[in-house]
């Protein structure tokens, strides 16, 4: 525990570590091995806000899913599911179907790659196992993982940008390039980005500071 000593932050802060020690007759031997280190107060995250054209709504539950992204692996895998049922729910005007029939009608209309429909059904699986209880074969409670929670948020990503993103985007290009058939001025927008699976590269300053 301490204060952040970046001045843009200067927030108590909270990290979490978890580390492994090798005893011999009750004597650590060498330097205990860091496994795990993250801030876990504040909650922070280093993904990027989805871009505009994405209704707000989802935009809010994936910010709300990238904040607890480490925290909560299966909170947030459950809430990447939520996003991926309510985008086909509105899409398809069927708001009580069950989401693997709504991947399925996707699949039937959209051009979108195999990969793509592979990867919603990823996400229905994952959020399958992140909220409803069930054991492996050594009849351990099955969970979600860091990795698979940063996986389904990656993909989710993906699947609004190729929803919303992509189409707005080249309807903007279709009608600039109108624009320019007649002769007319464009006006120029402010550039709006949408990185790759949501994420940002942290800075230097944005590292664990203490």
């Amino acid at each position: 525990m301490g204060i952040c000593p970046r001045p843009r932050c200067q927030q108590a802060t909270i990290i979490y570590r978890q580390e492994s020690t090798t005893l011999y007759q009750g004597h650590s031997q060498g330097d205990p091995a860091l496994l795990d280190e993250r801030v876990i107060f504040p909650v922070t995250s280093h993904r990027a806000d989805l871009p505009e054209e994405v209704p707000a709504s989802l935009r809010e539950l994936y910010r709300e899913a990238a904040s607890i992204e480490h925290l909560s692996p299966n909170g947030s895998t459950f809430l990447a599911r939520r996003i991926l049922e309510q985008t086909l729910r509105e899409r398809f005007g069927k708001p009580r179907d069950r989401l693997a029939n709504l991947i399925d009608d996707f699949l039937k209309e959209e051009s979108a790659s195999a990969t793509l429909h592979q990867m919603m059904h990823d996400i229905r699986e994952f959020g399958n196992i992140a909220g409803h209880p069930a054991q492996d074969q050594q009849m351990e409670w099955t969970t979600i993982d860091p990795a698979e929670a940063s996986y389904t948020l990656d993909v989710v990503a993906e699947i609004l940008d190729h929803i919303y993103v992509k189409p707005a985007r080249g309807q903007v290009m279709r009608e600039r390039w109108e624009s320019k058939k007649r002769g007319e001025a464009i006006v120029l927008q402010p550039k709006n980005q949408i990185v790759v699976g949501g994420r940002e590269s942290p800075t230097p300053e944005d590292e664990i500071p203490f």
